[in-house]
Protein backbone atom coordinates (compact mmCIF):
# COMPACT_ATOMS: atom_id res chain seq x y z
CA UNK A 1 0.00 0.00 0.00
CA UNK A 2 1.74 3.44 -0.99
CA UNK A 3 1.54 6.40 1.04
CA UNK A 4 -2.01 8.28 1.54
CA UNK A 5 -3.93 5.27 -0.07
CA UNK A 6 -6.85 4.44 2.23
CA UNK A 7 -8.17 0.86 2.66
CA UNK A 8 -11.20 -0.86 0.64
CA UNK A 9 -13.91 -0.47 3.78
CA UNK A 10 -16.91 -2.88 3.73
CA UNK A 11 -19.89 -2.75 6.13
CA UNK A 12 -20.67 -6.48 7.79
CA UNK A 13 -22.81 -7.38 10.42
CA UNK A 14 -21.22 -10.23 11.46
CA UNK A 15 -19.09 -13.32 10.65
CA UNK A 16 -20.29 -16.68 9.17
CA UNK A 17 -17.64 -18.80 8.96
CA UNK A 18 -13.90 -19.29 9.80
CA UNK A 19 -11.71 -21.91 7.92
CA UNK A 20 -8.36 -23.21 7.90
CA UNK A 21 -6.79 -24.93 5.02
CA UNK A 22 -3.15 -25.61 4.06
CA UNK A 23 -1.76 -22.99 6.46
CA UNK A 24 -4.87 -20.40 4.54
CA UNK A 25 -7.54 -19.25 6.96
CA UNK A 26 -10.48 -17.86 5.38
CA UNK A 27 -13.47 -15.58 7.50
CA UNK A 28 -16.19 -14.71 5.89
CA UNK A 29 -18.57 -11.96 6.65
CA UNK A 30 -22.36 -11.67 5.88
CA UNK A 31 -24.77 -8.83 6.21
CA UNK A 32 -27.95 -9.13 7.23
CA UNK A 33 -30.76 -8.82 3.83
CA UNK A 34 -34.18 -8.94 6.27
CA UNK A 35 -35.96 -11.65 7.81
CA UNK A 36 -37.40 -14.89 6.60
CA UNK A 37 -41.45 -14.48 5.92
CA UNK A 38 -42.38 -16.10 9.55
CA UNK A 39 -40.23 -13.19 11.12
CA UNK A 40 -37.89 -15.79 13.57
CA UNK A 41 -35.02 -15.85 11.39
CA UNK A 42 -32.50 -13.28 9.63
CA UNK A 43 -31.72 -13.63 6.39
CA UNK A 44 -27.82 -13.55 5.94
CA UNK A 45 -26.20 -12.60 2.64
CA UNK A 46 -22.41 -13.51 2.03
CA UNK A 47 -20.65 -10.05 1.73
CA UNK A 48 -17.24 -10.92 1.70
CA UNK A 49 -14.48 -13.42 2.22
CA UNK A 50 -11.08 -12.17 3.56
CA UNK A 51 -8.27 -15.03 2.87
CA UNK A 52 -4.99 -14.81 5.28
CA UNK A 53 -1.78 -16.81 5.82
CA UNK A 54 -2.68 -18.41 9.48
CA UNK A 55 0.19 -16.27 10.64
CA UNK A 56 -2.13 -13.09 10.01
CA UNK A 57 -5.13 -14.70 11.83
CA UNK A 58 -3.17 -14.93 15.00
CA UNK A 59 -1.73 -11.44 14.21
CA UNK A 60 -5.75 -10.56 13.81
CA UNK A 61 -6.55 -12.41 17.67
CA UNK A 62 -4.08 -10.91 18.92
CA UNK A 63 -5.30 -7.39 17.98
CA UNK A 64 -8.62 -8.34 18.49
CA UNK A 65 -7.84 -9.30 22.38
CA UNK A 66 -6.06 -5.98 22.71
CA UNK A 67 -9.14 -4.02 22.04
CA UNK A 68 -11.23 -6.51 24.02
CA UNK A 69 -8.65 -5.83 26.72
CA UNK A 70 -8.67 -2.29 26.34
CA UNK A 71 -12.66 -1.98 26.19
CA UNK A 72 -13.08 -4.18 29.27
CA UNK A 73 -10.21 -1.83 31.22
CA UNK A 74 -12.05 1.09 29.81
CA UNK A 75 -15.55 -0.20 31.48
CA UNK A 76 -13.87 -0.62 34.66
CA UNK A 77 -12.45 2.88 34.68
CA UNK A 78 -16.13 4.04 34.13
CA UNK A 79 -17.47 1.89 36.70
Amino acid sequence: MSAGATPTELVADGVTSVSVRRGLAKVEFYRVAGMTSDGRAEVRVPVLRVALPVAGLQELTVALRRLSDAAATKRTENG
